[in-house]
């Protein structure tokens, strides 16, 4: 089966929020009021909870929020959250955050009337969401929509559809996309999105390397966690099942932000640094986060249903209570196509989380697992 997917923003054309109040401190990587008590040298501020929306004070707003507020997201999210009813009966999933939402579909590129059905479906829902869009005070942004097919070489070669209707507006076919800071190529083969992480990283590191004589071990790791380590780790479940040449790339840059850290050598041990920092290999990484969301869906009744709803729990056809049951053993599915169907999340995840000890699999507390996750994936790493 070949995905298609349609990704638009949300625009907005009227008043939402009338009052909004709200305060938090920002610590991952920690903002500029609350730098000085990570050890950078910044003016202290006790007043860093303060962070209101809109200032550091209450303000009443008679439309929207301000520009850059933490509250403006989850209001946002809050706001469309009905778009998904609109539309429940099309056959289209709709995901989405804040003002960014896509729309998928699937079909057979060996199928010609299959594929011009789901076409037509497809912007017919997009219709239908410009209705809705325009009943709640928002507007559909061609301009900033894009439309891309997922498949194969070989599947996307069979496939005639070049473009797609977007009420009125002809929206051409992309060969990758940026969404939510991910980039997705056709291929999926991730090559952008780790080119540009690279691309991110090797500048932090040229900078945080110019400033280096004047950081202590601690403040410079802070500062790597922050510039550095954040990128590795954004959306990185994604690259799960990649060649190693691929994940080979991102290795390299943490073994060279381990080494500024440690003022080592470029000749010296990448692993030995690692271990001296008690870090995880990227490739283990990966599979931390994998680990960690399917942990949450086991046991979150608040985590994403399109993730919980694709996890099942393997059961024994004996009366007995046995030891699948109490360790919340999950099916893999079985699957032809690993290029892409076992890297997807319903194979990745139970995969992952099946090479797990029996008891780290039932263990309560989301802290005490993740502290027991690190070391097991550290003591496999090195």
């Amino acid at each position: 089966m070949e995905t298609i997917s349609v990704l638009f923003a949300l625009t907005v054309a009227g008043g939402l929020v009338s009052l909004a109040e709200a305060h938090g401190r920002l610590i991952l990587p920690p903002s500029r009021s609350s730098m000085w008590r990570f050890g950078f040298p910044t003016p202290e501020n006790y007043q860093d909870m303060q962070l209101w929306c809109g200032g550091s004070w209450p303000r009443c707003r008679d439309f929207s929020v301000p520009q850059g507020s933490i509250c403006g997201p989850v209001l946002y999210t809050v706001y469309a959250s009905t778009l998904q009813q609109f539309i429940k009966d099309s056959g289209v999933l709709l995901l989405g955050y804040a003002d960014d939402h896509s729309a998928y579909d699937c079909f057979n590129p060996k199928a010609i009337a299959d594929e011009k059905h789901v076409i037509t479906n497809l912007e017919n829902v997009l219709v239908n969401i410009n209705d809705w869009m325009n009943l709640n005070r928002l507007k559909l942004n061609p301009s900033k929509t894009e439309f891309v097919l997922f498949g194969s070489p070989q599947m996307l070669s069979l496939s005639s559809s070049t473009s797609i209707n977007v009420v009125g507006a002809s929206v051409n076919s992309s060969v990758c996309i940026k969404y939510l800071g991910c980039y997705l190529d056709e291929h999926l083969t991730f090559k952008k999105f780790v080119s540009e992480k690279c691309k991110t990283i090797s500048l932090n590191l040229f900078l945080i390397n110019n400033i280096r004589q004047y950081l202590t071990v601690d403040s410079c790791k802070q500062i790597v966690q922050s510039l550095v380590t954040s990128h590795l780790d954004y959306a990185n479940s994604v690259l799960y099942g990649l060649p190693e040449c691929t994940i080979k790339r991102l290795q390299l840059l943490q073994n060279r932000a381990a080494k500024l850290v440690l003022k080592w050598k470029s000749t010296d041990s990448s692993t030995e640094a690692l271990k001296r920092l008690h870090w995880l290999p990227v490739y283990f990484r990966i599979r931390f986060k994998i680990a960690c969301v399917v942990y949450k869906c086991l046991n979150d009744s608040e985590s994403p249903i399109y993730l919980r709803e694709v996890l099942s729990i393997r059961e024994s056809p004996y009366s007995i209570r046995s030891i699948s049951s109490v360790a919340k053993t999950l099916n893999v599915p079985a699957v032809k196509r690993k290029t892409f169907a076992a890297r997807s999340f319903a194979i990745s995840g139970p995969t992952v989380w099946n090479e797990l000890p029996t008891d780290m699999r039932t263990i309560r507390d989301f802290t005490t697992f993740k502290r027991q996750l690190k070391a097991f994936y550290y003591k496999c790493a090195f």
